[in-house]
């Protein structure tokens, strides 16, 4: 079994280049208990955690990992990738390269390396990351366990920040009325990126600003 945080911690010094322009502090989800076993099986592009593992409880409840639909425990390959970094024991055959080139597999080229980046980037900096399309958004974050409170923020990508003005109106129009505010995130990636190895996203840049609306009277 391994502590969560530790492994955090030394992850973010692997990734150590994604830097944040933003006032947005950092979540307050910083669980202590060791990480469970995991018994996980692959359905598409989602990750099943059967109702007989002892461990699907305990990393919902303990660590804010997962969700049920239907009464299936899912697993987003954001979250299973995150996992295996962290060295969480599953059973899953596929090592760290495999595992990775089989979550790329369901999107773009470079569309699941982008994005993980900013899962990876928010997570490790102690917000609960959750899937944000209900609302527009490629995630949400919550600053602490979705059971207790709701979410603060949607994170959105952005290719240039000359865009910001074009699409602030009508994204805090929107963060207004579900009581949000929206984070921009732009990823930097170099040109000689290779998308096949997880490591890539340790030469992304990520920048990111909070846009909101507020009130005046």
């Amino acid at each position: 079994m391994v502590n969560l945080i530790n492994h955090i911690l030394k992850i973010m010094k692997k990734y150590q280049k994604s830097t944040i322009i933003s006032t947005t502090s950092n979540g307050k989800f910083k669980p202590t208990d060791p990480l469970p076993d995991l018994t996980v099986s692959k359905l598409g592009s989602l990750f099943i955690i059967s109702d007989d593992c002892e461990g699907q409880e305990i990393i919902f409840k303990s660590f804010a990992f997962g969700k049920k639909i239907n009464n299936i425990f899912i697993l987003s390959p954001y979250e299973v990738m995150f996992l295996k970094q962290i060295q969480c024991n599953m059973n899953l055959k596929e090592n760290e390269t495999q595992l990775w080139k089989h979550c790329c597999s369901f999107f773009g080229p470079s569309i699941f390396p982008i994005h993980y980046a900013i899962y990876h980037f928010f997570r490790c900096r102690y917000w609960v990351v959750r899937d944000g399309s209900i609302f527009g958004a490629i995630f949400v974050l919550y600053i602490d366990h979705p059971d207790q409170v709701h979410s603060k923020y949607t994170v959105s990508l952005i290719n240039d920040w000359d865009q910001v003005t074009e699409i602030a109106p009508s994204i805090t129009r929107v963060d207004w009325a579900i009581r949000k505010s929206r984070i921009l995130v732009k990823v930097n990636v170099p040109t000689d990126s290779n998308f096949d190895d997880p490591s890539c996203i340790s030469n992304f840049t990520i920048e990111a600003i909070c846009v909101k609306r507020i009130k005046v009277s």
